[in-house]
């Protein structure tokens, strides 16, 4: 399955899932770069999942391709089509070729731990820039004040 998510990955963006997690780990950026987190402030578990860290095109692109393989998936079991995982890569590599996109050829540049190790480093600085209790009171302030405002206007 690995295999086949960075091909996904490599389709949209050039890049492989342990690639995009260490280019776009960083803990200057706004959410430590991630664009989709399980809450208002990045959590340990959300840093290494390189989907969370893609754009909204990007994000569309991988799940209209996700979409698109989950059908030749139903397809080959309705058919009742055994299929082994070189097959599943195969497929993923024809349906690849047939969209033009970036086929990936070897196993990227950088390893699945390297890029965990790289997110890791990055969160424990973004923790010290942007303590977790900061974005709590930050968003109950702001809430505050929609309050107020919204009582104000009546």
């Amino acid at each position: 399955f690995q295999i086949i998510q960075n091909k996904l990955h490599y389709a949209i963006t050039g890049h492989t899932a342990p690639e995009i997690v260490f280019s776009r780990a960083n803990a200057q950026q706004v959410n430590m770069g991630l664009t989709t987190m399980k809450s208002n402030y990045p959590q340990k578990a959300d840093i290494t999942v390189a989907k969370n860290y893609l754009l909204k095109n990007e994000l569309e692109d991988l799940n209209q391709m996700s979409s698109a393989f989950l059908d030749i998936a139903e397809r080959q079991a309705r058919r009742k089509k055994q299929m082994k995982m070189i097959d599943w890569i195969t497929q993923v590599d024809r349906y690849i070729e047939l969209t033009d996109d970036i086929l990936l050829q070897d196993k990227g540049k950088i390893t699945r731990k390297q890029a965990n190790e790289k997110a890791l480093e990055e969160f424990m600085k973004y923790k010290t820039l942007n303590p977790p209790n900061s974005t709590i009171v930050k968003d109950y302030l702001e809430n505050l004040s929609k309050e107020i405002e919204r009582l104000e206007g009546k």
